[in-house]
């Protein structure tokens, strides 16, 4: 895709899209780093963002400062991808610090585990940021997605205060304290319009997962860079 093609985001919110990974994965340690199609899950999000986005979207890896990140860090930086490490813990601090450390205004959620991240359901999340009175965009808990490619983005403000109420459940996995203290008044629901393909799980962790994942999309026949969830032919 050309430059002149990508998706230029204009607004006067600021949103950093935050990348939460790290080496020490409990159930598929060093899972950011494996190999789905040909690229390493890191590159493939990053590579995908940047393909649709150019730089009108910043991005940002938000890891530990254990040392067993190090390894992820230069990968990160070999990439060009901006590095900010935080608590190993409280992955909510740590999201909103790396949010912070961009000066953004408003976090867009991505996962390491989630190789396939869709461009037009972020770009449908962007665009519903300027809705009036807006806090929370969200495509969580419509049943018509595949498991894995969900779009969260929440105001920093809004995270700021949330994070005083959290519990430590809640910094681990950051967006429930969003859903549990947010009123629905303040929260935009994307992506009920979207084709459907349930039947497709599209997160990594496991090894099996990540072989999964590489087989539809070498049987697809189709670009990792540049596909859409519902042009893969099937689990």
């Amino acid at each position: 895709m050309s430059d002149h093609h990508k998706y230029q985001f204009r607004s006067l919110h600021r949103v950093v899209g935050v990348l939460l990974a790290r080496m020490n994965s409990q159930r598929f340690p060093g899972k950011i780093l494996s190999e789905i199609a040909g690229f390493q899950i890191l590159e493939l999000i990053v590579s995908r963002l940047r393909n649709s986005f150019g730089d009108s979207l910043r991005l940002v890896l938000a890891t530990t400062r254990d040392s067993a990140d190090d390894l992820l860090v230069n990968r990160a930086s070999a990439i060009g991808l901006t590095v900010y490490r935080g608590s190993t813990n409280d992955v909510l601090l740590r999201a909103i610090e790396a949010a912070e450390y961009l000066n953004g205004t408003h976090l867009l959620r991505l996962n390491g585990d989630s190789p396939l991240v869709e461009p037009l359901l972020i770009r449908s999340g962007l665009e519903s940021l300027d809705v009036e009175g807006i806090e929370v965009v969200t495509s969580r808990g419509q049943t018509n997605l595949p498991y894995g490619i969900s779009t969260e983005i929440c105001s920093i403000e809004r995270l700021r205060l949330l994070h005083l109420a959290s519990t430590d459940v809640e910094k681990e996995h950051i967006f429930d304290v969003v859903y549990r203290l947010t009123p629905e008044r303040f929260v935009y629901r994307i992506g009920r319009d979207f084709p459907a393909r349930p039947d497709l799980r599209l997160t990594v962790d496991s090894p099996t997962e990540n072989t999964q994942i590489s087989e539809m999309i070498h049987a697809s026949k189709l670009n990792p860079i540049t596909l859409s969830y519902w042009e893969l032919l099937g689990s």
